[in-house]
């Protein structure tokens, strides 16, 4: 047993006795112990044992609720850094393997949080063991959805404990990306968490997220961390992946928590996120400006009330109708039509940045086969369901006949070919034109 890994899993089988010792130097020694297999495990290059997670998860919730408060929080940061590297390395069989003990693991994860960034005792929050706990939520969330539920019934939205994980001031941004994305998996799945988030007031800690790194020539948010003493010790600014990531992930959020009701439309006016929002339309990350006009397509989608507060943003989703990525020009597409999907309020802002004929052109000039496959995403889909939307307005119609909307049909539907969807979609144009006639 000469080599590294096989020593380290020795040590981690050595780990249930250490922890069912009554001894009190047991706890130090299953943290050096732990600390040594972390060490020999570094170059680890697959997953875990299946014999050994459990002992492993098992000695993580210890650590979490340990009364040794340094040893257990050095010993859950150990616990939680073994596991994800883990599923790092282990793809679908780790993944699996997590899975089948979802609720222990998840909780363990959940204390460890809990102790990392709400230390007792006036201690200075943990930002490794953060990162890697919450990241092994992360992963689990995204791989199935109860995971989320189970989250929230260990404490995970508790107010205070979501308070300090979206601190723009203090949580490293591999933290808030990692939250956000745990975040917004819940408010995607349904409403049913949104009482939950509303008390956590998440929109309000998410707005200024939207803000970090943007100026590089500014201050930084997020790039601070509490020292031993309480106070703020400065950092080198993150990398701009690395914020850029947070402002992706928190403009996905926004639009999630917009999903299924106008219940946060109050909360984006009242934090001035969808300004931000708007702002991130035009941001310097691909990944960033297709979130962004996600979140302020589904800001307009359930009523009107925020469409003064959108009306800035329709120049700048116009300009993304001819954006590198098929997916963001979808969501600007998607977010056009919504703008005039309740009301008639903003159609002559619409007309005003030309939206008809940048949706037109998007419609002709897209690649044979683009709706194939039954991509009910792509923007060639979603441009011609928002025209449908824009042909229910006197003003947008009267536009779109200016600028022959049937010959462009027609140049679409012999570029594409026949195509169910593409069909229905431009009937119901006609519908809506019709309708608007007989009016």
């Amino acid at each position: 047993m000469s080599d590294p890994q096989s020593c380290g899993l020795a040590l981690l089988r050595a780990v249930p006795a250490l922890r069912a010792a009554e001894a009190p130097a047991s706890a130090a020694l299953t943290h050096h112990v732990l600390a040594a297999t972390l060490a020999l495990l570094t170059r680890w290059a697959g997953p875990l044992p299946g014999d050994v997670l459990p002992e492993l998860l098992g000695a993580c919730a210890q650590a979490a609720g340990g009364a040794d408060a340094k040893g257990a929080r050095l010993q859950a940061a150990i616990c939680c850094e073994l596991l994800l590297g883990s599923l790092a390395a282990g793809g679908e069989a780790a993944l699996a393997a997590a899975l089948e003990r979802e609720q222990p693991l998840i909780a363990a994860c959940e204390r460890a949080l809990r102790e990392a960034v709400l230390p007792a005792g006036g201690r200075a929050p943990d930002g490794e063991a953060a990162v890697s706990a919450a990241s092994i939520v992360a992963r689990l969330v995204v791989a199935r959805e109860s995971c989320s539920a189970t989250f929230v019934a260990a404490g995970g939205l508790e107010p205070a404990l979501v308070a300090r994980l979206l601190d723009a001031r203090a949580a490293p941004p591999a933290l808030l990306v990692s939250v956000l994305l745990i975040l917004s998996q819940l408010a995607r799945a349904s409403a049913r968490h949104f009482d939950q988030l509303a008390r956590a007031d998440v929109v309000r800690l998410v707005a200024p997220l939207l803000r970090i790194g943007r100026d590089r020539d500014g201050e930084t948010p997020g790039s601070h961390l509490l020292d031993e003493g309480g106070g703020m010790l400065s950092e080198p600014p993150p990398p701009a992946s690395l914020t850029a990531a947070v402002r992706s992930r928190a403009c996905n959020l926004l639009g999630n928590l917009c999903r299924h009701s106008a219940r946060f439309y109050p909360a984006l006016r009242g934090t001035g996120a969808t300004a931000e929002l708007i702002r991130l339309c035009a941001d310097r990350d691909r990944s960033v400006r297709k979130f962004a006009c996600f979140a302020v397509g589904n800001a307009g989608f359930h009523d009107a009330s925020l469409y003064p507060d959108l009306r800035p943003a329709v120049p700048a989703l116009v300009a993304l109708l001819r954006d590198p990525e098929d997916r963001t020009r979808a969501n600007a597409a998607g977010a056009l039509g919504n703008l005039v999907r309740n009301s008639a309020e903003l159609c002559a802002d619409l007309v005003a940045a030309d939206a008809p004929r940048a949706l037109l052109a998007l419609l002709v000039g897209a690649p044979p086969g683009r709706a194939r496959g039954a991509d009910a995403h792509s923007s060639l889909q979603i441009a011609l369901f928002s025209l449908g939307n824009l042909c229910a307005h006197a003003d947008c119609a009267a536009a779109l006949r200016g600028l022959d909307l049937d010959g462009a049909l027609g140049r679409m539907v012999a570029r594409q070919g026949r195509d169910p969807t593409l069909d229905r979609y431009v009937d119901r144009i006609y519908a809506k034109l019709d309708a608007l006639g007989r009016g």
